[in-house]
């Protein structure tokens, strides 16, 4: 009956990331951005082939080649990009950046009485790190993009350690590192100073710590976990997400022993909260700010995603809606506001359905838009559009996504007692589509899930050699037995 009761929460698990999976890959097929030509069918099937053939091939080159070699083969890639695109922050991009400099130069009070940054104190933990690099780096621009390559491929080298070390695969962890370094969609944001290179590598990193089985019962891999989240969620505020993932994957699947689960929870979510608040009040300690970094405007992705006539994507007449008690600095009527448009929204349950798919085919379906934020004009961008590098990183990530939903479908006719670890991942995937069922989309969000979707996927692959080096040595061996006999 234990056992029964064990397997519960798994099956549940493997149920719903199933489901999620098959919901949004069917979006794939459903946008009608980029046509499912013989061209892109091809591509799909090449692409898995060659990377199949590829960790095969180099199967018995040593651990530190194979990454050392891959590494640097990225490392120059990276740069060549970032030295020939032109890539001028736009959008919230330029704001951040501008703060840095302004932060850089000792000017607080351009933060302090910035209207953006009132709205958007989040912010604040990436424009902070920006001024200290910039003052560390004589105001180089560069150095901030070099470091978007050095913790892109962090990254990268977290994927490839927690398969290895957490999963216990090193073959998994070959796969998942070059299903990430092939991705055209991450080479196109390279050069873009955004905070999610940033905060995805420490989250990356984080979840190696919280994956890790500490059969001593020492518990300061839930410390660094927990440490590693707070930084991410200073840097990138999607952090409660990552949290309830953690907690529910500790307090379930962490280990056979409750007691155990229910301390190394604790010990990650006290970590994480005393870590975050104690950074949140920095910017005001230092004059930076009237307020911590706290979301103020926590109801404006609501009110966005619930926007039929948006599709749930940025709306200019919510904006305007909202745009007087922005300028007056008013929270209270900004809430307002906020609260009659989502009620207004939601009085129609059966509506938002509707809606919901749009959004969906618009997050998980969408081909990447990252060419938009490298300022380039509109010829050269429809010539990138048009040719091959949306194709290629179409073919890329719908590649992704279909190993990934075979993964699932193998957690899912196996135990439930198997490849626990993986359940975070599942646990994550499956947040995250009900996040964006009702908040605001952007098919950059996704970006922050690659990771995510990369190991899945890159499980996929390595099941299927296993089987496929078994067959051949149980077929070697049975040779053997009748040449022998």
């Amino acid at each position: 009956m234990q056992k029964i009761l064990r397997s519960i929460p798994s099956l549940g698990v493997n149920l719903a990331s199933c489901i999620i999976l098959l919901i949004m890959c069917w979006s794939i097929f459903q946008q009608q951005d980029l046509a499912f030509s013989p061209f892109i069918i091809f591509g799909i099937c090449a692409f898995i082939i060659f990377i199949y053939a590829l960790v095969f091939l180099t199967r018995n080159i040593s651990t530190k080649k194979y990454v050392y070699t891959i590494s640097i083969v990225y490392l120059l890639i990276s740069i060549i990009i970032i030295k020939l695109v032109p890539s001028s922050p736009i959008s919230d991009f330029q704001y951040m950046l501008d703060g840095a400099k302004e932060l850089a130069a000792g000017n607080m009070k351009a933060i302090k009485d910035n209207q953006y940054f009132f709205w958007n104190t989040t912010q604040l933990g990436f424009t902070i790190y920006e001024a200290l690099v910039l003052t560390l780096t004589s105001h180089s621009y560069f150095a901030l993009q070099f470091l978007n390559i050095v913790y892109t491929l962090l990254t990268g080298l977290a994927i490839f350690h927690i398969a290895k070390h957490r999963l216990n695969n090193e073959t998994f962890g070959r796969f998942g590192f070059i299903l990430y370094v092939t991705s055209i969609n991450l080479f196109l944001l390279v050069p873009v100073l955004t905070n999610q290179h940033l905060s995805m590598m420490l989250f990356s990193w984080g979840t190696y710590h919280l994956l890790a089985r500490d059969a001593n019962k020492n518990y300061i891999n839930m410390v660094f976990g927990g440490l590693l989240f707070a930084l991410g969620n200073i840097i990138y505020p999607i952090g409660i997400l990552f949290l309830i993932a953690a907690g529910l994957f500790l307090l379930f699947f962490h280990s056979n022993i409750l007691k155990r689960n229910f301390i190394s929870s604790i010990t990650f979510i006290s970590t994480y909260l005393v870590i975050l608040y104690t950074l949140a009040y920095i910017p005001v300690m230092l004059n930076i700010s009237h307020n911590p970094i706290t979301n103020a405007d926590s109801g404006w992705k609501f009110v966005i995603g619930l926007n039929k006539e948006s599709n749930g994507q940025y709306s200019l007449e919510d904006f305007a809606k909202l745009r007087q008690s922005i300028v007056d600095f008013d929270i209270e009527e900004h809430n307002r506001i906020q609260k009659q448009l989502i009620k207004e929204r939601t009085e129609n349950l059966t509506d938002l359905i509707p809606l919901m798919n749009k959004k969906n085919i618009i997050m998980w379906g969408s081909p990447t838009d990252s060419y938009s934020y490298i300022p380039i004009n509109d010829i050269a961008r429809n010539t990138i559009n048009d040719v091959s590098f949306i194709k290629l990183d179409f073919i890329h990530y719908v590649s992704i996504m279909l190993l990934s939903m075979g993964s699932v479908f193998i957690f899912l006719f196996s135990s439930p007692f198997k490849n626990l670890n993986m359940k975070y991942f599942q646990i994550l995937i499956i947040g995250a589509f009900l996040i964006y069922l009702v908040t605001e989309v952007q098919i950059r969000y996704r970006y922050f899930f690659f990771p995510i979707f990369i190991i899945l996927a890159a499980f996929t692959l390595q099941y299927i050699m296993n089987l496929s080096l078994f067959k051949m040595n149980k077929a070697q061996s049975g040779s053997t037995a009748s040449t022998d006999s």
